[in-house]
């Protein structure tokens, strides 16, 4: 379950960030990003089947058909996130939700750091 959280969160993290990347132009395809999140959700969350198919149907139908209303007519990213936020509050799981970052990652420097250069890293001796 935890692993299809994770997938799910890696999956919404990525379209935030498809969002993000592209707001330097502030442009934002709410709609397709929404889209996405819900084909994801359905195909990935582990509680959808039971939570919703099951049970709440009605009420998860309305509240895409609302959130695809909204979103058809965003493509600010910081107005989208809220969009995006609504649906994944709908599942009230602490396991799944959203973030959305306003600092430019595309800017970060990472580097792979492996157990003998952390030996070494001065991270490390700060510690000792």
């Amino acid at each position: 379950m935890k692993v299809k959280a994770l997938s799910i969160y890696f999956c919404v993290s990525l379209l935030l960030y498809t969002c993000h990347a592209v707001s330097a132009q502030q442009q934002c395809n709410c709609l397709a990003n929404l889209d996405t999140t819900i084909k994801k959700t359905e195909l990935n969350y582990v509680g959808y089947p039971d939570m919703i198919a099951r049970k709440l149907l009605p009420q998860y139908t309305r509240q895409v058909a609302k959130l695809r209303k909204e979103a058809a007519k965003e493509s600010d990213p910081v107005k989208c996130f809220p969009i995006l936020n609504a649906y994944v509050s709908f599942f009230n799981d602490k396991h799944f939700d959203i973030e959305y970052s306003i600092t430019d990652t595309t800017r970060f420097q990472y580097s792979n750091l492996n157990e003998d250069a952390f030996r070494i890293s001065p991270l490390k001796k700060g510690i000792r």
